[in-house]
């Protein structure tokens, strides 16, 4: 018979290894909307014999990423630089 796991209030830290219970607790999300995220943005689950768990550094990778501002287009960028370097219709000169 295995030990219950301690309450994830009672925990002092995360553990590395994370159920899917622990992994959506850990990143605010239900179990359900975790596992539909899982593949994007969310790490696959590793086996452990019949077991699956989540690399918590993985996860944290994945909301890392998630945080990262989007990458500009190219018109975004030019739209950007032409109000930078435009005022009234006259060039800025520096």
């Amino acid at each position: 018979m295995t030990k219950a796991m301690p309450p994830l209030a009672e925990m002092p830290d995360w553990p590395r290894m994370l159920s899917v219970a622990q992994a959506a607790a850990y990143v605010g999300l239900s179990v359900n909307t975790f596992k539909a995220r899982i593949g994007n943005p969310f790490p696959a689950p590793i086996r452990f014999g019949r077991r699956r768990l989540f690399d918590r550094l993985a996860i944290d990778r994945a909301v890392d990423a998630l945080s990262q501002p989007a990458p500009q287009s190219p018109g975004e960028k030019i739209r950007q630089h032409r109000g930078r370097n435009h005022a009234g219709g006259q060039v800025e000169t520096r």
